[in-house]
């Protein structure tokens, strides 16, 4: 009774392991047309950081604060009348962080 138990379950996995696979064939154009409108969606789809939201971060790895690495905000942008600042120095983790403000007025502008 095992020996033939054995035997179909060894026919059984056999048989499924023989059945053909289907694949889908890739085309390549379709598949750089699909990756061309995505793109050029969330291009179109960014939006304005909040005041809240970083829109960089500077990170730095040594005491003296020099910084290796710069990281863009790839979900929003800073608006009108607003540049990408630093605005806090997060020591936990290494890294300036950068927030949209208004641009800081020249002290040339302010002297009478």
């Amino acid at each position: 009774m095992k020996r033939e138990l054995l035997i179909l379950l060894a026919a059984i996995t056999f048989s499924a392991a023989m059945v053909p696979k289907l694949r889908r064939a890739v085309n390549m154009d379709e598949d750089e047309e699909f990756l061309k409108s995505v793109s050029s969606t969330s291009e179109k789809s960014k939006e304005i950081c909040m005041p809240q939201t970083p829109c960089a971060w500077s990170i730095y790895k040594s005491r003296q604060k020099i910084i290796d690495t710069q990281i863009t905000n790839t979900y929003c942008h800073c608006g009108n009348g607003t540049t990408c600042q630093i605005n806090e120095d997060d020591a936990n983790v290494g890294a300036f962080i950068h927030r949209c403000r208004p641009p800081a007025e020249n002290d040339e502008n302010t002297e009478s």
